[in-house]
């Protein structure tokens, strides 16, 4: 009998190559136990991959870490002994499979679908995964702060963006790119090892695909919701080359694409410029019909095959000139036992010709017609590159030669476009093989999160009114103390010379002892605080709050408050008749982006959750009522989320930033903001203390509001007209939970939503129950739809509900189709044992956070999900408002500028609707 405990594995083992075969020997014994035994036994789990030998330079020897041992398609991450605490979760335990750049993409969006399978059977009830295995990395963040080292970084980019990624990757991870792209390696990757450049790190990997990916077309009567892959068994090989070599090979062989492994720099390159070849001439080929529609491949091949074979016998010359050209300083990568086949030579035109036909039959047979369009973005990397190459020859920039391959552009794509395409080769006499550098984004890491952000590039203004002085400290005021103002607060105290007073109508913001409580503020006081990126769209809003989660598992002051317990969630299924395929295909696709398991039987949830029935809205609650599984409903297991408690939070913040010299003032109501008589500039803000018709004064270099759902208020400077919010109200009800008379195995563990009854429940650490009623508004665009009255049932003829009437309606739905508790009957009649809190949510009117400079001297963030997002949104406000006052940053009229994860996000998006 076998026992495998994956927690007692020592993390990092040592060996050499000697030891490879007897590795890959227990590997296979290990895998046969595996598949013979019984999986729904508990008390075991398995995770396995192949050994793959890694050369480092720095360490001396092979090296093999428990990052290795993951199999592409059957991985289960290490699950948390507990579910309530965070003491045992480790970095090491996220994103063991790497990153992923591009997943937007078609080549993206397919791996990170086959990376990120999931065994929706394979789990228990305290086990669970607390990652998906790769992490799609979102627009904004730097590559390889995610993942664990030596594990790898996918690239699913345009070859027009290789240098952007590698110089915004942090540094020490750059050795693990995988770039999976139509990529000449001695254009794109040269300026890797130039002599300005100076990497030491220059240990990545190349992929020449040979696959296609096609764009998924939604329809009524067929919708295929798992991403496809266009190949063959005759197709040429996907060549790979690079550290990540064996990884990349299992990957690729699991979907059936032919693979091949190549060792010498040289023979990537001719790869690389083959495959550039295909990418040039086919697209040019298919649509060189005239005026009637583009050919595909196969008919390309069969009408056209003459004006092909001419077309690289035109080319060939220049496809020998790129083939050698040098791209790195590295020696050819050891050869293992294997035998690898290798590109020594382009070939000659009858091979290439060969070559194009088997690639081009192995895209769905040749019924395919390669994209104009796209074509037509890349042009200056395809053809124009081969005139470019021609001219160099020819020694000249003018009377560009007439010949068979240029005229077919020019009858293609017209004359004009033609010409503009030549305009960058022609501004230039000597034509070199380094391409024009770009300023790149600059990487900013944020300390407390121990994330690295991209910002656009700046540089400092030095004729900025904030520019600092030597000495001379800069002052910020902060409105509202709330989560996400106590966060800036906290941040800003780590930035040097800055001086920050945040004021609040509130009294008790700042607590004189260590267990007196404190009025977190109206909003927050009032918060589920689910900490989640659930159904949250457009996609990079939900990367945002991905990036929120991530900063509440790594910030150094509150990490240990969060419980990563999971949230069951049940929901209503799309039906036949009513099925909306965009949405459908949309969330298919972004479950390779956010983790969820199911869906899940009755009997599943009841093993996450044995405290938790469901019932079906339309049976009545009975004493032999049981759970129903309804056609109409499914079941989901979201294991990354969580809960924090949000008085616990902002009194941790609050403390933390007064002790770095933040000055918190209470009682305090804001009158209008002070502007410079000369330039108009905010400059501070006038304010009433609480009891007081006396007006004072607060000068500030930088006014921020962060005033939750008060922030549009006219006085503030951002009206209803520049800053619009919708009216949500909320309320929630709290039962303390008797510790007698509870089965313990019955008491609530996870988060519970049921968005067909409209009820939710969490336990927090302490015992109390949270139960919420009515709509559960998560933000972002889906929120569109709501009303702008909430649909929270707070409200009966025009007249406020008492507390204690709605607390007991609240429990009444939770109690009958979530969980029938005998602790929520007794805290119904023991009326003591309930407390109500209501609120204004803030959510700006298209759902989406509000982050960013208003005017000069003014700044704002307003988010709802202000729980999820207020660590990350406080951390990057902090620095873009430090940034201006150094004057690095200064909105322009495009507002470009600050962090690029924020773009999307900035205030000016409302006026520029409104002007329009």
């Amino acid at each position: 009998k076998l026992k495998i405990n994956q927690q007692k594995i020592i993390k990092n083992i040592k060996i050499d190559s000697k030891l490879m075969k007897s590795l890959t020997t227990l590997k296979s014994t290990l895998l046969f136990f595996y598949t013979a035994s019984d999986t729904s036994v508990s008390g075991w789990t398995l995770s396995y991959s192949r050994v793959i030998p890694r050369t480092r330079r720095h360490h001396g020897s092979s090296h093999l870490s428990m990052q290795d041992l993951v199999n592409d398609d059957t991985k289960f991450n290490p699950p948390l002994e507990s579910s309530e605490s965070s003491d045992s979760f480790s970095f090491d335990e996220r994103y063991p499979g790497g990153e992923l750049v591009g997943s937007t993409g078609k080549i993206g969006s397919f791996l990170l679908h086959r990376l990120n399978r999931q065994s929706s059977r394979f789990f228990y009830a305290s086990k669970y995964p607390q990652s998906l295995n790769v992490a799609a990395t979102p627009r904004g963040v730097a590559p390889g702060c995610l993942s664990p080292p030596n594990t790898p970084i996918y690239a699913c980019i345009p070859s027009s963006s290789i240098q952007d990624v590698w110089e915004s990757t942090v540094p020490h991870r750059r050795d693990d790119l995988v770039f999976i792209c139509n990529c000449v390696p001695s254009r794109h990757l040269s300026f890797v090892c130039s002599e300005e450049n100076d990497e030491e790190n220059s240990d990545f990997s190349v992929v020449v695909p040979h696959f296609g990916v096609p764009h998924i077309r939604p329809s009524s009567e067929r919708i295929s919701l798992t991403p496809v892959v266009h190949t063959s068994a005759k197709s040429p090989p996907t060549v790979i080359y690079g550290k990540h070599a064996n990884t990349l090979a299992e990957l690729f062989r699991n979907d059936d694409i032919p693979v091949q492994i190549v060792r010498s720099p040289q023979d990537i390159q001719v790869a690389a410029v083959r495959k550039l070849l295909w990418a040039s001439l086919m697209w040019l080929i298919c649509h060189d019909n005239g005026d009637s529609s583009p050919l595909t491949v196969r008919e390309a091949h069969e009408k056209k095959a003459s004006d092909l074979e001419r077309l690289v016998e035109e080319i060939l010359p220049y496809l020998k000139m790129l083939s050698v050209e040098p791209w790195t300083n590295r020696e050819e990568l050891v050869k293992d036992e294997e035998s690898h086949w290798e590109y020594t030579s382009i070939g000659t035109v009858e091979t290439i010709v060969e070559y194009l036909k088997a690639y081009s039959m192995s895209l769905s047979n040749g019924n395919v017609t390669p994209s104009k369009d796209l074509a037509m973005v890349e042009i200056q990397e395809r053809n124009i590159l081969f005139i470019a190459l021609k001219m160099m020859t020819a020694c000249t920039t003018e009377n560009l030669p007439s010949d068979f391959h240029t005229d077919m552009i020019r009858r293609v794509i017209g004359e004009e476009k033609f010409q503009k395409c030549l305009e960058d080769v022609n501004t230039t006499k000597n034509i070199s093989r380094k391409a024009t550098r770009t300023q790149t984004s600059q990487r900013v890491r944020c300390v407390s999160s121990d994330l690295e952000f991209l910002v656009h590039p700046t540089e400092v203004n030095k004729n900025t009114f904030l520019e600092s002085e030597s000495g001379v400290n800069r002052s910020v005021v902060i409105i509202g103390a709330g989560m996400v103002g106590s966060s800036i607060a906290y941040h800003l105290s780590q930035q040097p010379g800055v001086q920050v007073t945040v004021v609040d109508q509130r009294l008790n913001i700042l607590p004189n002892t260590q267990d007196e409580i404190i009025d977190p503020g109206i909003a927050t006081s009032s918060t589920f605080a689910w900490l989640n990126a659930n159904d949250k769209s457009p996609l990079s809003y939900m990367h945002l709050n991905k990036m929120g989660m991530e900063s509440w598992r790594r910030h150094v002051l509150l990490k240990d408050l969060p419980v990563w317990c999971g949230s069951i969630v049940r929901k209503k299924c799309q039906q036949d008749g009513e099925i909306d395929v965009e949405k459908l295909l949309t969330t298919e696709k972004n479950k390779s982006h956010y983790s969820r398991i199911g869906p899940l039987t009755a009997e599943e949830a009841s093993r996450l959750e044995p405290g938790v029935a469901f019932k079906s809205p339309t049976t009545q609650a009975t004493d032999d009522a049981t759970s129903t599984e309804n056609q109409n409903e499914e079941l989901y297991f979201y294991p990354e989320e969580g809960h924090v408690n949000p008085v616990s939070a902002v009194k941790s913040l609050r403390q933390a930033a007064n002790a770095n010299g933040v000055k918190f003032v209470g009682g305090i109501q804001p009158h209008e903001l002070m502007r410079d008589n000369i330039n108009g500039k905010v400059n501070g803000v006038k304010i009433k203390l609480q009891g007081s018709e006396n007006l004072e004064v607060m000068s500030a270099d930088i006014v921020v509001i962060s005033a939750g759902a008060n922030s549009s208020e006219p006085i503030l400077g951002i009206g209803s007209d520049r800053l619009p919010l919708l009216y949500q109200p909320g309320a929630l009800a709290y039962v303390q939970n008797p510790s007698s008379g509870i089965d313990v195995d019955k008491r609530l563990k996870r988060i519970v939503v049921d968005t067909i009854s409209q009820s939710h429940i969490l336990r927090r650490r302490d015992g109390t129950l949270v139960i919420g009623g009515g709509q559960l508004v998560v933000g972002g665009s889906e929120d569109l739809a709501l009303d702008r009255q909430s649909s929270d049932s707070l409200m009966s003829n025009g007249t406020e509900l008492d507390d204690k009437l709605v607390g007991e309606t609240m429990i009444d739905s939770v109690a009958s189709n979530i969980a029938p508790l005998e602790l929520l009957v007794e805290a119904k009649i023991n009326g003591d044992a309930v407390r109500i809190s209501r609120a204004n949510r803030p959510m700006p009117s298209d759902g989406l956070p509000v982050v960013g400079a208003i005017e000069s001297g003014l700044y704002v963030t307003v988010s709802h999900s202000a729980m999820t997002l207020g660590l990350v949104l406080g951390e990057l406000s902090a620095h873009e408002i430090s940034r201006i006052i150094r004057g690095h940053d200064e909105p322009n009229d495009e507002n470009l500028y600050g962090f690029k994860i924020l773009d999307s996000y900035r205030p000016h998006r409302f006026w520029k609707r409104h002007s329009q």
